[in-house]
């Protein structure tokens, strides 16, 4: 009832252009126990991942597209880190879930001009219950849930710190009857960039109905919502 996960991932890329190469080491661990009197899972995944990468946008010319422009590369020196804990567990019918995710990105750049800082750090917070109900003998499968996410960023890139936050709440409904199914969903989210915030819903539909063996006629109507991020807001570089 105990499942432990090992892995280790290296990457040596040393690219086509003129200083450009991707270099970079990651370690993951998976754990994971199982209740099975109790219908329950626990289980946590984590990672860390070090690496040196470089590039550059600008090209010496039409003919030297390899090469940069005045041999400029910048230069990163990146830290990734995540715990992802999580639980699961169901009776009869309904089953229930909890995801969550602490992530931590740590990004040290040179860019070979000493007064120009574009290095970043920023840490995330994200957690999800979603609840579902299923029953064969209806056809029918229930899925609802809850979503918050928080994050800050701390760079010269986006003038200081920066805090933004998403909270949505969502349901949906899958009905199948012989070769149609009818799905249907809403979600709300809410926003916040610092003092800044607005929300608003979105909704879903889709049907499959299957003409044939192996022919299927789909339609969907989805709408989404995009709120500006901290880089869209307030980056300067």
């Amino acid at each position: 009832n105990i499942g432990v996960t090992l892995g280790l991932n290296a990457l040596k890329d040393e690219g086509y252009r003129m200083g450009d190469n991707d270099d970079r080491v990651r370690l993951n661990i998976g754990l994971q126990r199982k209740f099975a009197e109790k219908n329950l899972l626990l289980g946590v995944n984590a990672s860390t991942q070090v690496g040196n990468s470089s590039n550059f946008l600008l090209w010496e010319s039409f003919e030297k597209g390899y090469t940069a422009l005045d041999s400029n590369v910048n230069t990163s020196n990146t830290t990734r880190i995540n715990v992802d804990p999580y639980i699961s567990w169901y009776k009869g019918n309904v089953s229930q879930y909890v995801n969550t995710r602490f992530l931590f990105v740590d990004n040290e750049v040179d860019n070979g001009d000493p007064n120009i800082d574009q290095s970043n750090t920023s840490n995330l917070f994200y957690g999800e219950y979603r609840i579902q109900y299923k029953s064969e003998k209806l056809k029918i499968n229930l899925n609802g849930g809850l979503v918050a996410i928080n994050s800050t960023t701390a760079s010269p890139l986006y003038n200081g710190n920066q805090k933004a936050a998403n909270y949505a709440a969502y349901a949906q409904i899958d009905k199948s009857w012989n070769r149609f199914l009818l799905s249907g969903g809403a979600r709300y989210e809410h926003f916040r960039l610092n003092d800044r915030q607005e929300g608003r819903p979105v909704f879903r539909l889709g049907t499959n109905y299957q003409l044939a063996s192996f022919t299927f006629f789909r339609a969907s109507y989805g709408e989404g919502y995009r709120f500006p991020s901290i880089a869209e807001s307030y980056i300067t570089t």
